[in-house]
């Protein structure tokens, strides 16, 4: 059911989250994304790309479209990609890691972020499920399954409070 759901148009006015992940985190990223949903009622749209093709997604030359994503999960930008910064929101979002330190063999940690387009209309909503996804009991069980590393994030609430008890 679940399946058909993604497929059909939301009503007007409804929104959807639109992201554009790296493929290498598929498995946690949909485990992360089913809970996300059926815990919040919202609509999550995900297109998995290969490094080269969210690396396109991703340039300043690309205007924005329809084809345009709220969030974009990828491995954290080389300082050589920080031209590409500029499509960007100004926080980047550690969510995970794999892999080692770099050695002349091995690539090395492979570090996964969030970050919010700039032009999204959707920041709110990116922001929760980037929130979500650091969560201890949420999404970084999804990454910890799937043999990624952590980060240290705040327990997750679908609707966070400030006052102190």
């Amino acid at each position: 059911m679940m399946v058909v759901w993604n497929k059909i148009t939301p009503p007007p006015g409804f929104s959807t989250l639109r992201i554009f992940a790296w493929e290498e985190c598929r498995q946690p990223l949909e485990a992360a994304r089913r809970c996300f949903e059926e815990e919040t009622g919202s609509l999550l749209v995900v297109d998995y790309l290969d490094s080269s093709a969210l690396a396109n997604r991703l340039g300043p030359l690309n205007p924005p479209t329809e084809d345009r994503a709220d969030l974009i999960i990828s491995p954290e930008l080389a300082p050589a990609d920080d031209r590409k910064s500029s499509v960007f929101g100004t926080e980047v979002f550690r969510l995970a890691s794999r892999g080692a330190p770099s050695t002349a063999s091995s690539p090395g940690e492979q570090v996964l972020v969030g970050r919010v387009l700039a032009e999204t209309a959707q920041s709110a909503s990116a922001l929760r499920f980037l929130r979500y996804l650091q969560a201890p009991t949420k999404g970084q069980f999804d990454f910890a399954e799937a043999g990624w590393q952590g980060v240290r994030g705040d327990f997750w609430s679908s609707h966070p409070s400030d006052r102190k008890s």
